[in-house]
């Protein structure tokens, strides 16, 4: 009996063993599983915190890039409008002396200069006229032709105008004399 009791208290020595065994290595496996998953996340952490700091450098080296592009656009824009600037006042400048240039040229004109010859010299300083100055030229001088045809009509008509009345009034006067005329050579035939 004693020999039975050792068979089966080694076959429960043996299973507990195994069942410990098993629970050792499942607990041993898990503990493996649990560092090898701590492990997994301290890399991620580590690759992403690294992955961050690049991408932070290169955002930041980037943003250098950027803001020395566009302080240089800056500068470029700028001297652009400076010079943009310059050319305007330049070009102001120049339009004004000529226009003092021709003020000064029409004072210094005389009045006794005929319109051919201002003609000639304002086309000189001022280069080609558009056509609708010149249309306004001619019309100024159609206006003044027309101007000075009506005056010699008016002085013409006034002058008909006077030679009427005073033909009116010769012929009046002329049949008031005649009518005195055949009164007196009545009157002497009366008497």
């Amino acid at each position: 009996m004693r020999g039975q009791r050792t068979a089966s208290e080694d076959r429960g020595q043996h299973q507990r063993t195994a069942s410990e065994d098993r629970g050792q290595h499942q607990r041993t496996e898990n503990s493996i599983r649990g560092q090898h998953e701590r492990t997994e996340d301290s890399i991620r952490r580590q690759r992403t915190a690294s992955e961050d700091r690049g991408q932070h450098e290169r955002t930041a080296s980037e943003d250098r890039g950027q803001h020395e592009r566009t302080a240089s656009e800056d500068r470029g824009q700028h001297q652009r409008t400076e010079d943009s600037i310059r050319r305007q006042r330049i070009a102001s400048e120049d339009r004004g002396q000529h226009q003092r240039t021709e003020d000064s040229i029409r004072g210094q004109r005389t009045a006794s200069e005929d319109r051919g010859q201002h003609q000639r010299t304002e086309d000189s300083i001022r280069g080609q006229r558009t056509a609708s100055e010149d249309r306004g030229q001619h019309q100024r001088t159609e206006d003044s032709m027309r101007g000075q045809r009506t005056a010699s009509e008016d002085r013409g008509q006034h002058q008909r105008t006077e030679n009427s009345i005073r033909g009116q009034r010769i012929a009046s006067e002329d049949r008031g004399q005649h009518q005195r005329t055949e009164d007196n050579m009545r009157g002497q035939r009366t008497t």
